[in-house]
Order: structure tokens, then C-alpha cells, then sequence
């Protein structure tokens, strides 16, 4: 995707229709709904990360995580994302998907299969994505996210109401971007880091501000404005 920045969006759509063929075994959406991991579902691992009662109280100055934390989190815990239940990959993101041979068709890794709207396996993907391409101050981060747009513009219309999905699809990027953030910083520096963790919390401040006019976004009632905004506030970002 670095090398090729205007073929993001097509990656991303590749992935998503890669990951469709886990529904076309009648088997397998009753054997993961008993057996799968949802714990690493974007909206879980949001609420793992931000119990009520850590929050309570909690100091935080103006613009710092745990400030923009508290305007998300009412809105994450009213959500039920945008469309049916199928089976999802879990923990989609770009460390765990191999792109092979001419035609770049992806393979994946280390899955934490779970039942739910495909949009929570997207948000996570597209979360990352621009963590990295933030992280590696991208020249052509514009087209990178342009290109991403407009996969995720054709994508919602797959959906019985592509507003409401692209709305999920923001609010989601935003849940799992902060959840990521505070990874980065708590995890014990005896233990493994997060990937990348050092490069991304070298771009806090930028992904703070994008997070905050991300989440002011989300106050405005066109599920399709909702995602211009926030696809502009992660360009914004990237050009800090």
C-alpha cells in the first residue's frame, strides 16, 4: 500500500471480499458463535480498556486521551453497529494480512474469529492503516486516505443503509484508535510492545487532534458527512 498508494482502497476492498468466503460454510457461523473469541472486537476491547469505574473522576487536561475518552465512550456504548451478523476476523489489521503473487490477493494470519457486522473488522483495519501511515509520514498520505474513502463510500452500499454504516465506520475507527493509543502508552516496558508503538506515540499530539475533531464529527446527523469529516481530520493529521 506504501508503494502503491492509489490502490489502498482496492487492497481494503480485496481484504473485505477475501474474508466474505468465511459465511459460505453453513457450518461455520454456529461454530464460531460457540467457540470464537469476541474479546477482540473492536467495541470490547473499548470497554476492556475504559471501564466505568476507571474513568469516574479520572483527571485528564484538555485535548489529552482520557478527555476525548469521555466524550467517546457514551457514544460507543449506545452503538450497535451497522449491519447483519457474520462471522469476522476479529483482529484485522495490517500485520496480520499478506498480500501474494501479481494480482496482490491477500492471505491472513493469527485470526480471533467472532460473529458480527463486517463494518467492525473495516474500522480496525482502516484505524491502523492510518496509525502506520501517520507513523511513517507518508508523502502521499492525501491519496492513500482519498483512495480509502471511496472504497469505504462503495462498501457501504452494500448495506440496506449505507449513511448509518458509514456513521458506524467513523465512530468504530475513532473507539479502536483511542483503544490502540492507550495500548501504546500503559503496556509495561518489560513486555512486548504493540507494533509500531514507539513511532505512534511519537505522533500523539497529531493523533490526539485528529481524534478530537473526529469525535466532534460525530455530533453532526448525515452518516456520509460524519465520514468526509473524519476522513479529512485523518489527512489533517497526516500533514502535521
Amino acid at each position: 500500500m506504501l508503494r502503491h498508494p492509489g490502490r489502498a482502497g482496492d487492497l481494503l476492498t480485496a481484504v473485505v471480499n477475501e474474508l466474505a468466503a468465511l459465511n459460505d460454510l453453513p457450518e461455520a457461523k454456529p461454530l464460531i458463535r460457540e467457540a470464537g473469541t469476541p474479546k477482540y472486537l473492536v467495541t470490547n476491547a473499548f470497554a476492556r480498556s475504559f471501564p466505568q469505574d476507571a474513568m469516574e473522576g479520572a483527571p485528564a487536561p484538555l485535548g489529552d486521551l482520557l478527555e476525548v475518552v469521555g466524550r467517546l465512550r457514551p457514544l460507543v456504548q449506545g452503538h450497535t453497529p451497522a449491519g447483519d451478523d457474520v462471522v469476522v476476523y476479529g483482529d484485522l489489521t495490517p500485520e496480520h494480512i499478506v498480500a501474494t503473487g501479481s494480482a496482490g490477493r491477500p492471505t491472513f494470519l493469527d485470526p480471533a474469529l467472532s460473529i458480527g457486522p463486517v463494518v467492525l473488522d473495516v474500522a480496525r483495519l482502516v484505524s491502523r492503516l492510518a496509525l502506520q501511515v501517520m507513523a511513517v509520514r507518508h508523502r502521499h498520505a492525501r491519496r492513500i486516505f482519498t483512495s480509502v474513502h471511496q472504497a469505504a463510500v462503495l462498501l457501504a452500499r452494500r448495506h440496506e443503509h449505507p449513511t448509518d454504516w458509514l456513521r458506524s465506520l467513523a465512530l468504530l475507527w475513532a473507539a479502536d484508535t483511542v483503544t490502540y493509543l492507550h495500548t501504546c502508552r500503559t503496556t509495561p516496558m518489560v513486555l512486548p510492545q504493540p507494533y509500531q508503538a514507539e513511532a505512534i506515540l511519537s505522533i500523539e499530539p497529531a493523533v490526539l487532534a485528529m481524534l478530537d475533531r473526529s469525535v466532534r464529527a460525530l455530533a453532526v446527523s448525515d452518516g456520509a458527512k460524519v465520514w468526509n469529516l473524519t476522513v479529512d481530520s485523518a489527512i489533517r493529521a497526516a500533514g502535521q
